[in-house]
C-alpha cells in the first residue's frame, strides 16, 4: 500500500450563450444579439473566484479573440489563452499586444496540453472555454471527459434568426441541473444575489441562465502520489484500488469510520498526477486529505 493526496484542481467549464432550439451561437463571426445582462453575467462568472488569491483562465480561438473590441482585450483580471494552428504567425501578428500583456496573455497550439498544464497550476481556480464553435465542438467531440460544467445561457426569439455557427451538445453526456445547483455555484463566487436566473428579457429576446453537468465523469478527483513525479511512473498505478478513509459524525454498526472506494482510471499530465473515480460523492473536506492506494489491481 502507498499513500497519496487529493489535490484541488481547477474545474474546466464551457460558458456559452446559444439560441434555441438549434443552439446557434453566431452569424458571420458576430453575435446576433446584444444583451447587457448576459454580457455582465459572462464577465462576472469568468472573473470572480471563491479564493481571492487565485484567478480564472479563459481559452478561446483566434477568431473569438479578434472579435473582442481592442479596448476590451485581453479580458481583464483573467489569464487569456488564444488557440491557433499557426502559433509563429499569430505571435508575429500580436507581438505588441503580447509584449504589453505578458502576464495575462498567451498563445497555444494544443488545447489538450493547455488544459493539462492549467489544471496543474496552483494559481488558477477555474478554466473557461469561451469559444468559438470550432473550439467548443472539438473539445466536446474528442475530450468531453475533461469538461466538468457547461454554463449555458438559453436564448429565445419569436423570429427565426440566421445562424451559421452552432454549439453541438450531446444530451446523452450532459444533464441540466436544477437552479439551486447554479445558485450554489454563484454563491461560492459571491454572485448569487446579482442575477435573475430565468425569464430575463431584452430587445425581444428572452434568456435563462442554466448549468449542466457531465454525466460520464462523476465522482472523480485528481490524486498526487508520493514519490511519483513523471507520467511513466504514474502508469504503474492504473487500475489500482484507492480508498478514502474518514471519520463520520454518526455511528453505523458501532463505528464512525467510513471508507469510499475508487479506482485509478488514467494518468493526468506529465507531472505524476492521476485521475481516480470513486463509487460515491466525495465530501468537500477531501481536498488535501490523504488516501490509500492498494498495490494490486482489482475490478471494483
Amino acid at each position: 500500500m502507498t499513500t497519496a493526496k487529493f489535490i484541488t484542481s481547477p474545474k474546466v467549464s464551457f460558458i456559452v450563450a446559444a439560441l434555441l432550439p438549434d443552439l446557434g451561437i453566431g452569424y458571420k463571426g458576430q453575435l446576433p444579439w446584444n444583451l447587457k445582462q448576459e454580457m455582465k453575467y459572462f464577465r462576472k462568472v469568468t472573473t470572480a473566484t471563491a479564493d481571492p488569491k487565485k484567478k480564472n483562465a479563459v481559452i478561446m480561438g483566434r477568431k473569438t479573440y479578434y472579435s473582442i473590441p481592442p479596448k476590451f482585450r485581453p479580458l481583464k483580471n483573467r489569464l487569456n489563452i488564444v488557440m491557433t494552428r499557426n502559433i509563429s504567425k499569430l505571435r508575429e501578428e500580436m507581438k505588441e499586444e503580447l509584449a504589453a500583456n505578458e502576464e495575462i496573455l498567451r498563445l497555444s497550439n494544443s488545447l489538450k496540453h493547455t488544459l493539462d498544464s492549467l489544471t496543474e497550476a496552483d494559481q488558477i481556480e477555474e478554466i473557461f472555454i469561451i469559444g468559438g464553435a470550432e473550439v467548443y465542438n472539438q473539445l466536446m467531440a474528442q475530450n468531453h471527459d475533461l469538461i466538468d460544467t457547461i454554463y449555458l445561457t438559453e436564448i429565445s426569439h419569436n423570429d427565426k434568426l440566421d445562424m451559421d455557427a452552432f454549439f453541438k451538445l450531446d444530451t446523452k453526456l450532459w444533464k441540466k441541473s436544477d437552479q439551486q445547483e447554479l445558485t450554489n455555484r454563484l454563491r461560492l463566487k459571491g454572485l448569487h444575489e446579482e442575477f435573475q436566473l430565468t425569464d430575463n428579457q431584452q430587445n425581444e429576446f428572452t434568456f435563462h441562465f442554466t448549468i449542466s453537468k457531465n454525466v460520464t465523469n462523476p465522482n472523480t478527483s485528481l490524486i498526487k502520489i508520493e514519490g511519483v513525479a513523471g507520467k511513466d511512473d504514474a502508469k504503474f498505478y492504473l487500475g489500482k484500488r484507492i480508498a478514502y478513509v474518514y471519520k463520520a459524525s454518526k455511528e453505523v454498526r458501532g463505528s464512525k469510520i467510513r471508507c469510499i472506494w475508487g479506482k485509478v482510471t488514467r494518468v493526468h499530465g506529465n507531472n505524476g498526477l492521476v485521475r481516480a473515480q470513486f463509487k460515491h460523492n466525495l465530501p468537500a473536506k477531501t481536498f488535501g486529505a490523504s488516501v490509500r492506494i492498494m498495490l494490486y489491481p482489482s475490478n471494483i
